[in-house]
């Protein structure tokens, strides 16, 4: 986002004597706009504070834009899970975003577990008796790679949860946010290969009846 070009005016609206409206917009598309309303406050001494009271559209709404392409792995409960998460961080809650990010991370576990129970060679009475860390190893041929290889996102977030302050976890999130985020990529790219390996098999069963 950059501030609109033009005279002060175009990007900058005093509102009434203590607020403020400042307009950006976006560098690849001018009808993406944002808007920051701020209220200012002078001191006896002339020291000005100047205090973010709002914006349009609001972190929530971006943050809703910029995931809605989880819904496919996540559904739709779960998204809105992520969002809320996204959105408890934009008001300075740390341990409740966690709370949010570990039920997404529990799921997969759980989607992985029930594809597993299938096979002939499990053995869900080791299973039910793991931890979370040996859980992921036994699932490794279901869960996504990032997912095995950095199977302690868990035990972050659970020490986020019980033991680190909202400050820590504010200062964690956008890392956690990330893993999260690549776990997901993963089993995105992984439908569309799916997709498209059953695509190419169909078609190429097709050409062998036809010309065989």
């Amino acid at each position: 986002m950059r501030p609109t070009i033009g005279s002060p005016p175009s990007n900058h609206v005093v509102l009434d004597k203590n607020t403020h409206n400042l307009k950006f917009l976006c560098s690849r598309n001018i009808n993406h706009t944002l808007l920051f309303f701020f209220n200012t406050d002078e001191s006896v001494d002339g020291e000005i504070t100047i205090t973010k009271i709002g914006q349009f559209p609001s972190t929530a709404d971006i943050a809703n834009e910029a995931t809605k392409k989880y819904v496919k792995v996540l559904g739709r409960d779960l998204s809105r899970e992520f969002n809320k998460a996204i959105g408890l961080v934009s008001h300075g809650v740390g341990i409740g975003s966690f709370v949010y990010l570990r039920r997404i991370f529990e799921n997969l576990i759980e989607e992985a577990h029930s594809e597993a129970k299938s096979e002939t060679d499990w053995n869900e009475e080791e299973y039910l008796k793991a931890r979370m860390n040996e859980k992921v190893g036994l699932l490794k041929g279901q869960l996504p790679e990032f997912l095995v290889q950095h199977k302690s996102l868990y035990s972050i977030l659970s020490k986020g949860i019980h033991e680190l302050s909202e400050e820590e976890c504010l200062e964690m999130f956008s890392i956690v946010r990330s893993g999260i985020e690549l776990i997901l990529d993963e089993k995105l790219e992984k439908i569309k290969k799916d997709k498209k390996i059953a695509e190419a098999s169909r078609s190429i069963e097709a050409l062998h009846v036809k010309y065989k």
